[in-house]
């Protein structure tokens, strides 16, 4: 269901009050240990929002605080360094869920569709605990194991998810083409012009240290830019196709534009992937290719096939020096992951560890693989679990008949494979959490279709 007037009203202005609260307090602080004032307003909002909007929409909620709260302007807490506040968001969801379940006023929680992907988020769970358990750096692992439990594998034991996949896909969607926007205007402008006065406020220095510009959004990182803006791309340019509405479209060209302007090698694969795997199933599926939409996907794919292989700034990386560094470096990352996770058994290091057991080998080297990352901190079962758990979502979807979700969770799984990201980046952890509940929620909806027809 489309968000109403007074909830989307209501969602601009906390978000701007958000926005607004934390930066005022890093520019007239400008210092993350001062901020009491801005999150006091943080919490504040936070709250109000997490009581006043319909519960279905606080997973879309969560998505728009991991894109729209930069990582290096929350305070120094230890909480915030466990789960980030779009986790925090979950856990309210979920928390609310189980209360209107409590009082009789929740959805129906019959057994529903993509129970593949609950058992393997139960499997992958008490395996990740075994592997802390066997451990040797215990707050470590403690604190990735509750980051992915509870934003990523307790929101998929969840029942009923029908109405929040509804609302993250126009979320993503929509605020995934806002994000390529303004990662296109990075990209005119060579710099970040919100994220550098933060940085410039709080003492930090830029990341850019590439030959050519790339653009972070409020992301932090070029990479971490790259996979949600190849998620949004995806899923926008499938919703258009399946639904037939232009501006899914437009937003999906500005996801995909975006992702051009992060200059990510592995974000473009992702994106080429997912579209590639989402149009053969629409076609395969599709019984309405009418002559203008196929006119019309065809002058997509020539302009989008273009704008990837003429982009001069990945022309530039792809040529650069820089650029083969971070290929041999990604070669001898593959070796010492395959290494050390021989050494360490099929219990792992200990969930989060991985690049804590590297450095005990090489202190340079970094496994830019989040699957080879996996392999070293839970072991090769818990990497097959996490792997199996992505490929039910996947299936999940294409089932379900959704090719947008189906092209969501094909992009962030080839886009997190090639770099450091599940095992370190715990922001990145909602958004699997996001492309799974959006693969469940379609099978869910799919369910209740076949159950009103009959």
């Amino acid at each position: 269901m489309p968000w109403s007037g007074a909830e989307a009203a209501l969602g601009v202005a906390a978000g701007a009050l958000c926005v607004l609260g934390a930066a005022a307090a890093v520019l007239l602080l400008g210092d993350r240990g001062a901020m009491g004032p801005g999150l006091v307003v943080a919490i504040a909002v936070g709250v109000a929002l997490v009581l006043a909007l319909p519960v279905h929409r606080l997973p879309a909620l969560a998505l728009l605080v991991a894109v729209a709260i930069p990582v290096r302007v929350l305070p120094d807490l230890a909480l915030l360094s466990v789960l980030p506040p779009a986790a925090l968001v979950v856990l309210a969801w979920m928390a609310r869920r189980l209360l209107d379940r409590a009082r009789g006023t929740g959805r129906d929680a019959a057994p529903t569709a993509g129970s593949a992907v609950r058992v393997l988020a139960g499997l992958t769970a008490g395996w990740i605990l075994l592997s802390l358990l066997a451990g040797d750096h215990l707050q470590t692992s403690v604190a990735w194991t509750a980051s992915f439990g509870v934003a990523v594998l307790a929101p998929l034991l969840v029942r009923g998810v029908a109405d929040e996949a509804r609302a993250l896909k126009r979320t993503l969607i929509v605020g995934g083409g806002l994000a390529g926007a303004y990662a296109v205007l990075e990209t005119m402008l060579g710099r970040n012009p919100v994220i550098d006065v933060v940085n410039a406020a709080l003492g930090f220095g830029s990341v850019q240290h590439w030959s050519v510009y790339r653009a972070e959004v409020t992301l932090g990182h070029p990479l971490a830019a790259g996979t949600l803006l190849a998620v949004a791309g995806a899923a926008g340019v499938l919703e258009w196709l399946a639904r037939g509405r232009p501006r899914d479209g437009v937003w999906g060209a500005l996801a995909v534009a975006g992702t051009v302007a992060t200059v990510s090698r592995g974000s473009l694969l992702a994106l080429v992937v997912a579209l590639g795997v989402g149009i053969l199933v629409w076609l395969v599926r599709s019984r309405n290719l009418s002559g203008p939409r196929a006119v019309a996907l065809a002058i997509a794919l020539g302009a989008a096939g273009t704008l990837v292989t003429t982009a001069s700034g990945l022309l530039d990386r792809g040529a650069s020096a820089e650029a083969a560094a971070s290929d041999a470096a990604r070669a001898r990352g593959v070796e010492l992951a395959i290494a050390t996770a021989r050494e360490n058994g099929l219990l792992g290091s200990g969930p989060g560890t991985s690049a804590l057991a590297v450095a005990e080998r090489d202190t340079v080297t970094a496994i830019e693989s989040s699957g080879l990352q996996l392999l070293v901190s839970i072991g090769l079962p818990g990497a097959l679990l996490v792997g199996a758990l992505v490929v039910a979502g996947s299936l999940t979807a294409w089932r379900a008949g959704d090719v947008a979700a189906l092209a969501a969770v094909v992009a962030y799984t080839v886009s997190v494979l090639g770099y450091n990201a599940i095992d370190t980046r715990r922001s990145l952890h909602v958004l699997l959490a996001v492309v799974l509940i959006l693969a469940v929620g379609a099978a869910d909806e799919a369910r209740q279709r076949r159950a009103v027809s009959s």
